[in-house]
């Protein structure tokens, strides 16, 4: 494979943006599924008949198949929190391949190369880092909605109906996954047709009636030889589907919010691509540009204006005491790898030795206003705020105007630059003196009046009329998968997940003329992508503890963190977990304990999977062990929070001193969290001998 190593630079970056994917500590639905996986593979419980403690009864929240599939895992290689990080992450790896095959089939032999931008800014999104780290079911269900949709394509191609038969099959595996919500697929030759129109209305109507036919073929089987997996599935239906739309009052932005703010990031890239892209065709039309490899210069400064970085102060660092020679330290440790850099690129033919002089004093510039307003940023007002960007368009007014002096100011390179560059840094400018969820928003605009202006546009542009409608499309097939949750009573940010893949397949069509220029002016060696991916490979491996933080200012934050660094640490609820791996060294597995507060399913949680201990909330039913906290304490842990106790008195706990007089606090050593043993143990074993 060509790009093989570019597919293991973004595996190695996605687990790293998976960041508590090794650690203890998930989110509290990935623990119940694991638990409940763990169980039927220990026999406890069957298929269509889950359970998770034997407290709890059937567990009917999902159909059962992801926890299925998970639970093979665990009869195959034994009980470990460790088993569901790997099942997870196999199933991203799955997903991924099938959107490789989708960018192929639809991109033809110019583009499919280009896969792995399609993955790499997959991988990007956070949600997914998350989702892979906390064990998902819409992870399981990415898969079979992924591989529906590329089969559907393929029929597109084919014209072969068992391409249909296979995608309706994924698409029931998809429902036994997490339910209806993996079957927007069922959409897709209506979507087809409407942005397509190379199908007729009734080929449409027949070939969605067939899809749907073959997707309710397995469960008409399941009616007439086991009725019980209807049964089950009935339970699902009345329990989560029905309660929730009976509960509906009005529709929810919460998931359309959600995916807007996901894809913050990929908006402000595509503007930015808009832009760019609209530009070539200006300069093409006025003779200014010809897309050859010897536009390095704008290539260079393009990237300082397409990263929106507000501050590198963190690349400083204080050698003495006295500021001012920290910023000469700091200013020729800089100019000096600048002139490396330079050098390197002179050497390889880049860029001629007067634009490497150009380059090195524009630079030079920037480098110098940087380092002063780090260093005595204090006695330059001007760069009080947002010096990067400042130190750039300060230095660009610079670099103009000894362009004018020496009289080299109206060349064609120069009139590149300023129609290039200047207009992109002057919109970072503005995200940082506005609010910038409203320059995001008209950013959005932007985007969306731009893909309609295309599709409806007979002219001749940089994208093909395919690659118009092959973007408009899957940005319909996204929001397909988005828009029906909105009447959903219960709302969850990561509901929008298998809905992702097509969104980010639709932008990178959007920038693929761009994406095409650059990466045929510059041709980058197979020895510089592996000298790339070492020190990748031993910061984010298995060698070293280390973790990092990047931030785009308000538009996204990516924490990276090494193998090793995820294995040394719970990644959540760490007080909880160290005080219920005492309280677990005195309970015997498969024990029933009581609990003298509310059911507090984290706690129910974690004692679940890691000792198969069941909570009884009835204090009429007394156990021989008690859980209870710390008077005045309770516990709180969400979806992003990493959990910690906190002074909260609860109804049970005020009352619970009737519960407590018969039962004796273990010594363990633990937080907030206690062990109890019951006193009258001792004398009930005393009468029966």
């Amino acid at each position: 494979m060509k790009n093989f190593p570019f597919y293991l630079i973004i595996l190695l970056v996605f687990v790293a943006l998976s960041n508590e994917l090794w650690s203890e500590g998930m989110f509290l639905d990935g623990i119940y599924y694991a638990t409940i996986s763990k169980n039927l593979s220990n026999g406890i419980g069957n298929f269509w008949n889950l359970s998770f403690s034997e407290a709890s009864g059937v567990f009917y929240g999902h159909p059962p198949l992801a926890m299925g599939l998970q639970s093979i895992f665990f009869s195959l290689f034994g009980d470990s929190i460790y088993i569901e990080r790997a099942f997870s992450l196999l199933t991203f790896l799955i997903t991924g391949f099938f959107i490789h095959l989708i960018w192929k089939e639809v991109m033809g032999k110019q583009y499919s190369l280009y896969s792995w931008v399609v993955l790499l800014f997959w991988a990007l999104m956070p949600l997914n880092g998350w989702a892979c780290s906390n064990n998902i079911l819409e992870n399981t269900m990415n898969i079979f909605v992924a591989s529906s949709v590329f089969f559907l394509i393929r029929n597109i191609r084919t014209d072969n109906l068992i391409h249909i038969i296979i995608s309706g099959l994924c698409l029931s595996l998809a429902f036994l996954s997490k339910g209806f919500t993996g079957l927007f697929p069922l959409a897709f030759f209506f979507l087809y047709f409407l942005v397509f129109r190379s199908v007729t209305f009734k080929a449409m109507i027949n070939k969605t009636l067939l899809l749907i036919f073959v997707v309710l073929i397995p469960f008409v089987f399941l009616y007439i030889f086991y009725p019980p997996a209807i049964d089950s599935l009935l339970n699902y239906v009345n329990i989560q589907v029905v309660s929730n739309i009976q509960n509906i009052q009005t529709l929810h932005t919460g998931p359309v919010r959600g995916l807007l703010n996901e894809i913050k990031l990929f908006s402000y890239i595509n503007t930015i691509s808009i832009y760019l892209y609209i530009s070539i065709l200006v300069l093409r039309r006025f003779k200014l540009i010809n897309l050859q490899k010897n536009n390095f210069k704008i290539f260079i400064i393009f990237l300082i204006s397409f990263f929106p970085i507000s501050s590198l102060t963190e690349l400083t660092y204080s050698f003495s005491r006295y500021d001012f020679i920290n910023l000469i330290i700091h200013f020729f440790l800089m100019i000096l790898i600048l002139y490396f850099f330079l050098y390197l690129l002179k050497n390889k033919r880049l860029i001629t030795i007067r634009e490497r002089k150009d380059l090195f004093g524009f630079f030079s510039i920037i480098i110098l206003i940087f380092v002063i307003r780090v260093w005595l940023g204090n006695l330059i007002y001007l760069f009080s705020k947002h010096h990067f960007i400042s130190s750039v368009l300060f230095a660009s007014a610079i670099y103009i105007s000894y362009k004018i002096f020496r009289k080299e100011f109206l060349t064609k390179e120069n009139l590149q630059l300023i129609f290039l560059t200047l207009p992109l840094l002057f919109l970072q400018y503005l995200l940082y003196l506005f609010r910038t969820d409203i320059i995001l928003g008209y950013s959005f605009l932007i985007v969306a009046f731009y893909i309609v202006f295309i599709n409806l546009n007979r002219g001749k542009l940089l994208h093909s009329i395919s690659e118009r409608r092959w973007m408009l499309f899957f940005i319909l097939l996204g929001f397909s998968g988005v828009i029906p949750m909105m009447i959903s009573s219960k709302q969850g940010g990561f509901y929008i997940l298998t809905a992702l893949p097509y969104l980010i397949i639709a932008f990178v069509i959007l920038i693929l003329p761009v994406l095409n220029y650059i990466f045929n002016s510059f041709s980058i060696k197979r020895r510089i992508i592996y000298l790339f991916m070492l020190p990748i490979f031993i910061l984010y491996g298995p060698f070293i503890s280390y973790s990092s933080q990047i931030t785009i200012p308000y538009i996204v934050s990516w924490k990276l963190s090494s193998l090793k660094y995820q294995y040394e640490r719970a990644g959540r609820d760490k007080a909880l977990i160290d005080d219920i791996k005492l309280i677990l060294t005195e309970l015997p597995e498969t024990t029933t304990v009581n609990i003298d507060f509310e059911k507090h399913h984290l706690i129910h949680g974690y004692l679940a999977r890691y000792g198969d201990i069941s909570l009884d909330t009835d204090q009429s039913n007394q156990h021989k062990y008690l859980i209870s906290f710390e008077n005045g304490w309770s516990y709180k842990g969400d979806r992003n929070a990493k959990g910690r106790y906190l002074e909260a008195e609860t109804i049970f706990q005020k009352r619970r001193r009737k519960y407590k007089k018969n039962y004796k606090k273990i010594e363990l050593n633990t937080n907030k969290l206690h062990l109890y043993n019951y006193k009258k143990e001792k004398k009930r074993n005393l009468n029966s001998k």
